[in-house]
């Protein structure tokens, strides 16, 4: 968890989350006090998008060795586990070579000075797709807050803002992939702030985000308007956040 920016005072909160435990079960299992079924085991591997070899080979102490493997004048990083050292006639058609501490793979007809070792196992992992970036914006800090960490937490890259000016700043440098966005910031509503958004991307999800509906600070036409003209989505506070997780998740195609 924490190779996954997971912090570990947050390891017992998201075992919760995505295991259904209570939080003592769950502060047992980290503590070691109660055991981890496979099914367990399997659901936090697919939640961080890993192979169980994430898991397996680091208990067993069989993790690979960081290499470059040279094929077609490209290169790519993959692992690698190494066995003896090879004399000039072996059958092999990779072999390993060390080249100032650092280790290549290269095809075994190159012909190379260097002491050339037998290759057990190659290992090549796709690099892992980009976390989506989420802008979220409220002039209610805490809120503000609590949401970017939930997004962090479910496998986001969100950015806290408090007013819509600073927000615009990042959004003109490199816009996001979605907006979660207040109605009311700061006594106006978020109406300009969205045509701009939506001006520089008609498809980019935005999440309209209120809880003064019932007050009367809120339109309920003027969010209507903002439906219909803006394609927004809409959650009413207290924001529930796994439906928020959902929805972003969906509008990205990323379920």
């Amino acid at each position: 968890m924490e190779a996954h920016g997971v912090t570990k005072r947050n390891h017992r909160k998201l075992l919760v989350e995505i295991l259904g435990l209570s939080n003592s079960h769950a502060h047992k299992k980290l503590a070691g006090n109660v055991g981890w079924s496979l099914d367990q085991l399997k659901t936090v591997l697919d939640h961080f998008q890993e192979s169980p070899s994430a898991i397996f080979d680091d208990l067993l102490g069989n993790n690979g060795i960081a290499a470059t493997i040279k094929t077609n004048n490209k290169e790519s990083p993959c692992f690698i586990w190494l066995g003896h050292s090879l004399d000039e006639h072996h059958p092999y058609p990779f072999v390993a070579v060390n080249r100032k501490e650092k280790w290549v793979v290269i095809d075994s007809e190159a012909e190379e000075i260097e002491q050339k070792f037998f290759i057990t196992r190659i290992e090549f992992q796709q690099p892992k797709p980009p976390k989506a970036r989420i802008a979220v914006i409220d002039d209610d800090k805490a809120s503000a807050d609590v949401l970017c960490t939930f997004l962090n937490e479910s496998g986001f890259s969100a950015t806290s803002f408090y007013e819509p000016e600073s927000l615009l700043v990042a959004h003109q440098e490199n816009p996001f992939d979605g907006y979660i966005v207040d109605w009311i910031l700061e006594k106006q509503t978020a109406e300009s702030l969205i045509k701009t958004i939506r001006k520089s991307n008609v498809h980019v999800p935005i999440i309209l985000m209120t809880g003064q509906l019932s007050t009367g600070k809120a339109s309920e036409s003027e969010i209507a308007n903002a439906i219909i003209n803006f394609g927004v989505l809409t959650q009413e506070k207290p924001v529930r956040l796994h439906i928020v997780i959902a929805e972003i998740s969906k509008a990205l195609g990323l379920l």
